[in-house]
């Protein structure tokens, strides 16, 4: 587990040209990446491998079908042991970073959005789903990934909030 550092490191997002918010597909045989923190948004989806994940102040347990989001600022990392790889593509997840801001500013504030607004209220401490609404949010999150569409990326993005 790569913590050698007490400060976590500053990670920079940024979207790729067309995007509102910054998508990254990670495959190996172990999920392991620095102590980071950032002000975006994060919700990562773990479809494949497990390990131990540090999130703020709480170290837990991650396995296939985790979802979590996490709020700005929090300090974080996935760590799974080489000696549980199965394959070069064991350890699989997808991770989406957004800021309060990708959709406009004040998009969230709308009344249409209220429970989106909590949800990211809640997330400041890091949010962990259950299935099904895990398993459900993966595919939604493997569609957005796979879509071509820049609207219809949007639209699968409101979807999974």
């Amino acid at each position: 587990m790569k913590v050698a550092r007490q400060t976590p490191a500053t990670e920079k997002v940024t979207p790729q040209p067309g995007s509102s918010f910054a998508t990254e597909r990670v495959v190996g045989p172990v999920l392991d990446c620095e102590y980071h923190l950032h002000p975006e948004y994060e919700i990562t989806y773990v479809d494949g491998g497990c390990g131990t994940r540090l999130v703020g102040d709480n170290v837990s347990f991650f396995e296939e079908g985790d979802l979590l989001m996490i709020g700005s600022g929090i300090p974080h990392l996935y760590h799974s042991n080489e000696a549980d790889s199965l394959s070069a593509t064991w350890a699989r997840s997808r991770v989406l970073k957004f800021s309060a801001s990708c959709l406009g500013p004040g998009f969230f504030e709308i009344p249409e959005m209220r429970a989106v607004k909590k949800l990211l209220a809640r997330a400041c401490k890091g949010l962990q789903f259950h299935p099904p609404a895990s398993l459900r949010a993966g595919g939604l999150i493997e569609r957005l990934f796979e879509e071509r569409s820049e609207a219809q990326r949007i639209i699968l993005f409101l979807e999974l909030l």
